[in-house]
């Protein structure tokens, strides 16, 4: 996830670079005819953002799910423990059950 996150922080950086240098020197760009290399160059730093966007927003949902799924089996666990001390063992009453959950 790291990796994912450093190399969107990477072409973000890249495409507001880009952008930022040809308005600065927008006469150049003007003079040289090179509109057209300029917006290919910024359209390729917007794909590449945007792919590594998607891939950071990825991992942060499995990571989140997988959290989500941890923490909810173990409350079924630590719930079916509490249910089965209180059904085999006369000392637990429902309060202790209620208690756990």
């Amino acid at each position: 996830r790291k990796r994912f996150r450093q190399q969107t922080n990477k072409h973000d950086n890249d495409f507001h670079d880009k952008a930022t240098d040809s308005v600065i020197n927008y006469e150049t760009v003007k003079y040289f005819t090179a509109e057209k290399f300029e917006i290919d160059r910024y359209e390729e730093s917007i794909r590449k953002y945007q792919k590594y966007s998607i891939s950071t927003q990825a991992s942060l949902s499995v990571l989140n799910g997988t959290q989500g799924i941890v923490s909810q089996v173990c409350v079924g666990v630590s719930l079916c423990i509490a249910a089965h001390q209180v059904i085999n063992h006369p000392g637990f009453e429902v309060g202790d059950f209620v208690t756990v959950n």
